[in-house]
């Protein structure tokens, strides 16, 4: 079977801002996606949705993002000059976007209102693609004249994770008020873009699609910017720095920060120390339980707040050579809150601790064997190279607590320098996925183990292509059925190939996970 291949994987330096503390800095909270009747499926005029957004919600600042495969020439024209005459800095921004609507959803939003939309009707078929979004809002958002976020991704327009560029699309919804509600957990999510090694800051949303309906939907997802003032430049450049934040509604006011580097932001440190994560609340109602995530996982947890003001700071240890921290809240209304992540890069002054992290793949040469190495938790306790082996429900090396299958944590690094063989580092011209291979006439079997697998690959070769040499992913997850067949061994495996191509050569990765039942 054709093997996929992520084109062009030319790594660029995008190096995080290091956040500086927003004291002074007031929150505001806006809905960044939501519609009129300007797309079909949805009822209400421009001016009925900024009116309610204003005057009935009291939002701060609102996205007008109506579906791009409804608009015409001129319907854009209304939204804009909508958009432009309800603005007023300092007391309501009101913002004129689209949601790019195809295969799956983004929306990209604007600091002026004389952007040219890319319209099928008008521009043809680049605009169904993915590329054709990035190329049309790709320069005004690197210019610092838009932002843009990937949708929903917890919704039946399920995003390809292979295809996003988080230099443009900084933020992803975290929840989504119309669209199936939290978009954080679960296999294509939020959680699962951040382990597979996106920068993506975290923002709530409505997703309203009818405002002339009471009630409205508009602001029971929130987005909170900590801005200097209320303006479309300073809020773009929050939402591109991935400095705000998502709730499910209330408006909770919320601050996250790793040794004094906020959302958004980037420490470093070696692995095996640890750093303090803080996390300041100031809620709507008595925080419930203030959890700090490391990777996904609950690390350290905070029950005893007395008051709607709460203050939380706990050591984290710094287990990987890149992993990411973010703060949840739950109130005692059971309202949510999500700050955006502070991206945590493990070094090792000592090489051999980090060599015991990362796994040759078995590549044709060794002057190619850098090009792409895997990363592990810790060595294989095995003599047989690049191979794992897990029993079920050892939580030691099963991650995920799915019955008959074993949940691998692996990662992946991108042009290493590896004192082990000669190589040269170089940046791989393209990349392919040749295991698990790709489904027969492009199925796509969410629940599949194997179409999952693949899918969490290709996810994160495409993040690694917006990192700097050397730079590698989180651990993600890849899953492993126990074998069921009575004419196969009773150990479940699954083979990962990798082929990078460069100008020295091709560098074939290999590796094995194998799962096996537990002693009866």
């Amino acid at each position: 079977m054709p093997a996929s291949r992520v084109v062009g994987v030319l790594v660029c330096a995008v190096g995080l801002a290091r956040a500086p503390a927003p004291a002074l800095a007031d929150v505001f909270f806006g809905d960044t996606h939501a519609h009129s009747g300007l797309s079909n499926d949805a009822t209400g005029s421009p001016d009925t949705f900024f009116t309610v957004a204003r005057d009935l919600a009291g939002l701060d600042f609102v996205v007008l993002s109506d579906h791009d495969v409804f608009l015409t020439p001129s319907e854009v024209e209304v939204l804009k000059t909508t958009a432009a005459s309800f603005d007023q800095e300092g007391t309501f921004v009101a913002f004129s976007g689209v949601e790019w609507t195809q295969g799956w959803h983004m929306n990209a939003y604007f600091q002026h209102d004389d952007e040219h939309y890319c319209l099928v009707a008008t521009d043809g078929l680049g605009c169904v693609f993915p590329d054709g979004f990035y190329a049309s809002y790709g320069p005004l958002v690197l210019a610092g004249e838009a932002a843009a976020q990937v949708n929903h991704p917890n919704s039946v327009y399920r995003v390809n994770w292979g295809t996003i560029d988080d230099t443009i699309t900084t933020n992803v919804e975290i929840w989504n008020s119309g669209g199936n509600g939290d978009q954080e957990v679960g296999f294509n999510n939020a959680l699962f873009a951040l382990r597979t090694g996106f920068r993506l800051g975290l923002v709530g949303v409505s997703d309203d699609h009818h405002t002339d309906v009471a009630p409205p939907l508009l602001g029971t997802g929130l987005t909170g910017c900590r801005v200097d003032s209320l303006t479309r430049a300073d809020l773009l450049a929050a939402l591109r720095e991935r400095r705000c934040y998502g709730t499910d509604g209330d408006r909770i006011q919320l601050d996250f920060s790793v040794d004094g580097t906020f959302m958004g932001g980037e420490v470093d440190r070696p692995v095996g120390s640890s750093v303090t994560a803080t996390v300041e609340v100031v809620g709507t109602d008595v925080p419930a339980a203030i959890e700090i995530v490391r990777d996904g996982d609950v690390v350290a947890t905070e029950m005893d707040c007395t008051g709607i003001a709460c203050t939380f700071a706990a050591p984290v240890d710094v287990t990987d050579l890149r992993g990411f921290l973010y703060a949840r809240v739950r109130q005692v209304n059971g309202k949510r809150g999500w700050s955006s992540p502070v991206w945590v890069t493990g070094t090792c002054p000592d090489d051999a601790d980090c060599l015991r992290r990362r796994a040759l793949g078995g590549g044709a040469t060794r002057r190619t064997e850098c090009a792409v190495e895997w990363v592990v938790p810790s060595a294989p306790k095995t003599r047989v190279p690049n191979r794992l082996t897990c029993t079920d429900g050892d939580p030691s090396c099963d991650f995920g607590s799915t019955p008959g299958e074993c949940t691998f944590r692996v990662g992946l690094c991108l042009a290493v320098a590896d004192p082990r063989v000669p190589c040269t580092p170089v940046v791989p011209d393209s990349v392919d996925v040749v295991e698990p291979p790709e489904p027969p006439f492009a199925v796509s079997n969410f629940v599949d183990p194997d179409f999952q697998n693949r899918r969490s690959l290709l996810a994160a070769l495409r993040a690694l292509s917006s990192e700097p040499p050397g730079a590698c992913t989180p651990l993600f997850q890849l899953h492993v059925p126990l074998a069921t067949s009575a004419t196969r061994a009773a150990t479940g495996r699954r083979r990962l190939e990798i082929v990078a191509h460069t100008s020295a050569g091709d560098d074939v990765d290999r590796f094995t996970l194998r799962c096996r039942h537990a002693a009866s």
